[in-house]
């Protein structure tokens, strides 16, 4: 169902997801999973969002806005090529899971 995918945190603090086509897989995988890089604080709000959190309760955990979690998730849904919470919380899954990809510590 889901392919393995590589990745690693580049210099700038931003998730760096190279998809199994890059590499020549053929398996399927799911949507929006091709090259990504989300910055640091988009993967905040997608790891957030993985765990249910609403965008207030995401606002008041990171001291920012509403507006500006707004907008980090309009991007990473961009980025992810992704319309919807739930597949954006299944993309992130999908690649924490995988152990390919680690939020930056």
């Amino acid at each position: 169902m889901f392919r393995a995918y590589s990745g690693h945190i580049k210099g700038n603090g931003g998730w760096n997801v190279t998809s199994p086509d890059e590499r020549g897989d053929t398996d399927d995988q799911p949507p929006g999973i091709r090259s990504a890089e989300l910055t640091r604080q988009e993967k905040v709000v997608l790891l957030r969002l993985e765990t249910g959190a609403s965008n207030p309760d995401i606002a008041r955990g990171m001291m920012v806005s509403r507006n500006t979690v707004k907008k980090h998730l309009g991007n990473a849904y961009r980025k992810l090529d992704v319309h919807s919470r739930v597949a954006a919380a299944l993309c992130v899954r999908a690649l924490r899971e995988s152990g390919k990809i680690h939020p930056p510590g």
